[in-house]
């Protein structure tokens, strides 16, 4: 394993911000330093950190559309109704919010930027957001970085 832990929290970091700006891209991030610095251990290890990261972000996401939500119904007028709204549209949502999430999380589609505010709109429980939102990014993180490992290992033969 690398011995410098400020590979991995400036991976921690770098997963953070792009939680939050969907133009900083983790994965091909995740890729390129797993070919600059090695095997399935260390993409496992940034695997998590960059989940952990990510989910940060997309918490600071959940709660500004929490917050914007309920706002705006204190508020009234043409963005209660806009938000009254939204909130028809993606209710049909709220029947399977956790498995959504997590297929979101893992797989992309929906997107997680989205899904994350739709999250954070029809108040679905942050402490199991946080939850089923990590699983699905340290699948996708890990399986993108053990593959990115073995293609460096194949490329090395």
């Amino acid at each position: 394993m690398t011995d410098s832990v400020g590979v991995y929290l400036g991976s921690f970091a770098i997963a953070v911000v792009s939680g939050v700006l969907p133009v900083v891209n983790a994965e091909l991030y995740l890729i390129g330093i797993v070919l600059a610095i090695g095997g399935i251990p260390e993409a496992l290890v940034l695997a998590v950190s960059i989940a952990a990261g990510q989910m940060i972000g997309k918490g600071l996401l959940y709660q500004a559309a929490r917050g914007a939500t309920r706002l705006g119904t204190r508020r009234g007028g043409r963005f209660a109704v806009r938000l009254d709204h939204a909130r028809t549209k993606v209710g049909r949502w709220r029947s399977k919010p956790y498995s959504a999430l997590f297929v979101s999380a893992s797989v992309g589609l929906p997107p997680l930027y989205l899904v994350t505010l739709v999250a954070g709109i029809l108040d679905i429980r942050f402490r199991a957001f946080l939850l089923v939102g990590f699983a699905g990014r340290t699948l996708r993180f890990g399986t993108i970085g053990v593959l990115a490992a073995l293609a460096t290992r194949a490329g090395q033969r």
